[in-house]
């Protein structure tokens, strides 16, 4: 059974406010590029990029906890 991972960058709309277009969007497609990879990783196939969200699809039910868990204990998270 397939098993569908949504992730969202939290606080993008007040990190745009702060910090710009610019800046923001660069770190807005970091952290999709570094979500990818992880997801990646764990045979997740990435159906789309809205914006600050990504739509992730994983064939093997146990490889969607497995990713996000790893995604969420990414050492690259930091205060903005």
């Amino acid at each position: 059974m397939a098993t569908v991972a949504l992730a969202e960058l939290a606080g993008s709309t007040s990190l745009f406010e702060r910090l710009g277009d610019d800046i923001a969007r660069s770190i807005g497609t970091q952290w999709v590029g570094t979500l990818s990879k992880i997801f990646g990783r764990q045979h997740g196939q990435l159906v789309k990029v809205l914006g600050d969200g990504l739509f992730v699809v994983f064939q093997e039910e146990g490889d969607a906890p497995t990713a996000c868990i790893r995604a969420q204990n990414h050492p690259h998270e930091q205060q903005i």
